[in-house]
């Protein structure tokens, strides 16, 4: 059985890790499944250690959470592993570097990705582009990694914004590229539809406010929400349970490319999501553009904020 063991400190790189990871994985013909010991235990990794694919020579199983095995886990997934002629493979994922020595004994591949060196950082956020279909020349690549900082786990949803907002074959330069970057005190755009996604109304009317004072323009921020919520609207279909079925949804829409792991975000979002709560979404979004066009008496920002609040509170379930 191969084992890898990954150690990523950065939470958000870890998810576009295993985003990959499962990526490859399918495209290899394994069958893969995710387990994240954090909620779901021990108890549902022991038998897929064992279990044989009927349609796959082998399965991929990505483990999340590693870092919360205590000593009594390691020791009966140490016999499991043992004793399994499943011919599996297993990806534990730990966030720090205390991965237990019986995994390292049983022969498991330690990988970190550490990304100290700026020739690495260089790297990992052109391969995040890359993996988007989104292709920086030198110099914007050089203003990506300078504004990310320490965040490069930001690449991965700065990918999903500028593969929406540039056809597939642009070379995007640091002009292009520096609208939808964070400036000092400023934060990236996609910050504000996570904030509404996860429904945190304070957060994302925050986050909005911040990013107008920062010189966001109202009409720039009215693009992003409208292109995020019809995506989710999009979606909200009970027919649409797999990444690649939202995928084709989007495609049949006219959406260009979606990475996965945006799509994974925004159907998610639109599961909270009922038929009417799409209707009222819609109709918000329409009024909030004909009061930016001088059909109200309503400050630029008075009419986001309170699209941005709505949007939060109808997520928050």
């Amino acid at each position: 059985m191969k084992i890898t063991a990954r150690v990523i400190t950065d939470a958000a790189v870890a998810e576009e890790v295993l985003g990959t990871d499962s990526r490859s994985g399918t495209a290899e013909g394994l069958e893969v499944r995710i387990v994240d010991l954090a909620t779901e235990g021990l108890e549902s990794l022991l038998p897929l250690v064992h279990q044989r694919p009927m349609f796959a020579d082998a399965l991929l199983i990505l483990v999340k959470g590693a870092s919360g095995l205590v000593k009594a886990d390691v020791a009966i997934l140490e016999r499991a592993i043992s004793e399994s002629e499943s011919g599996n493979r297993l990806v534990f994922y730990f966030s720090s570097r205390s991965v237990p020595k019986p995994l390292l004994e049983l022969g498991a591949e330690l990988v970190e990705t550490v990304l100290t060196k700026d020739a690495d950082r260089r790297e990992y956020v052109k391969a995040s582009m890359q993996r988007a279909g989104v292709a920086l020349d030198v110099a914007g690549l050089r203003r990506v990694v300078e504004v990310l900082g320490d965040d490069l786990g930001g690449a991965a949803s700065l990918a999903e914004v500028l593969a929406l907002a540039y056809p597939e074959s642009t070379v995007i330069g640091s002009d292009e590229v520096e609208p939808y970057l964070g400036t000092p005190g400023d934060i990236p755009l996609w910050r504000l539809t996570d904030e509404i996604g996860q429904g945190r109304v304070k957060g994302a009317v925050a986050a909005v406010e911040r990013m107008m004072v920062n010189g966001r323009a109202p009409q720039q921020l009215m693009a992003v929400l409208e292109r995020w919520t019809l995506d989710v609207c999009t979606l909200n279909s009970p027919g649409l349970r797999t990444v690649e079925q939202a995928k084709a949804a989007l495609a049949n829409a006219g959406v260009r490319g979606t990475p996965d792991f945006a799509i994974k975000k925004e159907l998610e979002v639109s599961r909270k999501l009922g038929y009417s709560d799409c209707s009222r979404m819609v109709g918000w979004l329409a009024s909030a553009a004909r009061e930016l066009r001088g059909d109200s008496v309503a400050e630029p920002g008075a009419t986001i904020d309170l699209l941005v609040a709505r949007l939060a509170q109808l997520c928050h379930r």
